[in-house]
């Protein structure tokens, strides 16, 4: 059986500039194209092109049959404006005639899935909330860019009406339609648009809007408004709870990693969306009701690892961990050294230890993880030496120590939280401790405090930022990297 044609989807606004158009196989003569679908309401989604020197011109949508002079036609298709809008679609048939109606022959086609990106694939650009709270970052991690590996640019997201909605992941997720370009791939960044439902007088519809509009300006991304936004579900449906794993068995491309709250979990619309692209899910639901906010990426993170079989980690907060580092500091007669000086957080280890490292929610807390633990090895086959745990304190559902977990990932360099924690002398007994499961793996490690503006307004700098990434394995076609089937 031959393989289908790989048709990519192409930005309605910027149809006449597509980021990349699907060539059918050449004709000698004038060649008729007409479309054999289920949903006839697919057509109006579906366009043909006309070869013009190395352009491709728009011909018309697929309502009706399209002449292509030259005998060189394309196609690509338009995403539905929504789950609930438009049917899903991953198949279709391109039936050829010549102009007399004598058929050419008859192709099956195949739409190029929207892949999510892992925190292990190259990182082309990230983008940032600019205002006057994060202005001093910004600049910090601009500095930081230009020594990382591939050293991605960075795109300030500016003005924004509401300066501490800050949370750039969770505006967007930027997905990767990849098709073959000759011989080698063309990835097209695809935004998911965002999903922020207002909850408890949060003010997230502006800079959603201007985000949307940010990627709506330029052709070389094609925008995708996969849902939208439910009332009352508080922070759920924020693409913070929306993550990817690196590549796992039965799933070469990663697999879709979200959380859930008790009865919340992530919008069905979106979700049917994911599925629909078949690669990466079922999804993996992860239980984050011991969070506050209960996003995906307060609770897991992946980095690259040297001499690893996996070729990576998974990062896991501990409250055990941290409250080792504080008994034996206190061991050591250091119960008085103050922990986040200078800060309205200002206390010490002692305290730190008895009011929230020794308490019952930290030991459900840890339950929980255990439970996740078991999770991840039975649905990613991650073992317990797949899995690095960091010093992580909670009280309330929110982070006490900044969460190391809930760093930026740009290759082997990790773009992460300074904990601010006790100093003995000159050392940080947290970041040492971060540092001592780290470094080995052949990571860079860059520390950044953000206590202001990120960490004070319950979140970190993977909640602060977003990334294009390239995908390492876009070859999805190839029968290697399909997935296992059940």
């Amino acid at each position: 059986m031959p393989e289908p044609l790989i048709v990519p989807i192409v930005a309605q606004k910027f149809l006449e500039q597509p980021a990349a158009v699907a060539a059918l196989p050449r004709k000698e003569t004038p060649t008729v194209v007409r479309f054999v679908v289920a949903d006839t309401a697919i057509l109006t989604r579906l366009y043909v092109y006309e070869r013009s020197g190395n352009t491709w011109r728009l011909i018309g949508d697929g309502e009706k049959p399209r002449t292509v002079r030259s005998g060189q036609a394309g196609l690509a298709i338009a995403p539905a404006v929504a789950t609930r809008s438009g049917p899903q679609i991953d198949h279709f048939t391109v039936s050829l005639e010549n102009p007399d109606g004598k058929p050419l022959g008859t192709l099956l086609c195949r739409v190029a899935p929207v892949l999510l990106a892992s925190s292990l694939d190259p990182v082309v650009r990230v983008f940032v909330v600019k205002s006057t709270l994060s202005e001093k970052f910004v600049g910090e991690l601009s500095r930081l860019l230009s020594r990382c590996e591939g050293k991605p640019s960075l795109v300030a997201i500016e003005p924004v009406s509401v300066p501490h909605d800050l949370w750039m992941q969770d505006t967007t997720e930027i997905g990767v339609c990849a098709v073959p370009d000759g011989r080698s791939v063309k990835q097209i960044p695809v935004p998911l648009g965002g999903l922020r439902g207002k909850h408890e007088g949060i003010k997230t519809d502006a800079l959603d809007q201007t985000v949307r509009d940010y990627f709506a300006r330029d052709p070389q991304y094609v925008p995708v408004q996969a849902a939208e936004s439910r009332p009352n579900t508080r922070w759920i449906d924020w693409y913070g709870n929306l993550e990817v794993s690196p590549p796992v068995p039965g799933y070469p491309h990663g697999r879709v990693l979200t959380g859930f709250q008790k009865e919340l979990r992530f919008h069905p619309d979106l979700i049917a969306f994911l599925e629909a692209q078949e690669l990466q899910c079922p999804p993996l639901y992860l239980d984050v009701s011991w969070l506050t906010i209960g996003h995906v990426d307060e609770l897991i993170n992946f980095v690259p690892a040297r001499g690893s079989g996996k070729g990576f980690r998974a990062l896991l907060p501990s409250p055990q961990l941290a409250k080792s580092l504080l008994e034996k500091a206190v061991k050591g007669g250091h119960g008085d050294v103050e922990v986040f000086a200078g800060t309205k957080q200002e206390t010490t280890v002692s305290k730190l230890l008895n009011e929230v490292a020794d308490t019952e929610e930290s030991r459900l807390i840890e339950s929980s993880l255990i439970r996740t633990r078991k999770t991840l090895a039975s649905e990613l086959d991650l073992s317990p030496n797949d899995i690095i745990s960091l010093p992580v304190l909670f009280k309330e559902g929110l982070a006490v120590i900044p969460n190391g977990v809930n760093s930026l990932i740009v290759g082997r360099d990790v773009i992460i939280p300074a904990p601010n924690g006790p100093k003995i002398g000159t050392t940080d007994l947290f970041e040492a401790a971060i540092r001592e499961r780290l470094e080995p793996l052949g990571l860079r490690l860059h520390f950044v405090d953000i206590h202001e503006p990120y960490h004070v307004r319950s979140g970190e700098i993977h909640c602060g930022t977003n990334a294009v990434r390239r995908l390492k394995n876009p070859r999805w076609w190839s029968r290697s990297s399909l997935p296992r089937l059940p």
